[in-house]
């Protein structure tokens, strides 16, 4: 049986990853506010991603199903 917890945190890491290339997309204001959402929106995805590889590092239902936790990259995207 798969992870719930593995499933939902899993979806909020991708709705942050899109959140945070979507905010990557072009300049759709000010530079400053451009620059203040790309940071906070990049932390967000970091925040998410840590949450879905520690949780695989200590599920044993996520290690069951072969599962392998990565590193997390913290840099913005397109670098």
């Amino acid at each position: 049986m798969p992870c719930a917890e593995h499933e939902s945190l899993n979806r909020d890491w991708e709705l942050k990853w899109r959140a945070e290339i979507s905010a990557h997309d072009g300049y759709k204001g000010s530079v400053k506010s451009v620059l203040i959402e790309r940071s906070r929106t990049n932390s967000e995805r970091i925040t998410a991603e840590t949450r879905l590889v520690n949780h695989m590092k200590d599920c044993p239902v996520c290690q069951s199903e072969g599962r392998k936790p990565w590193t997390v990259d913290r840099h913005q995207p397109f670098h």
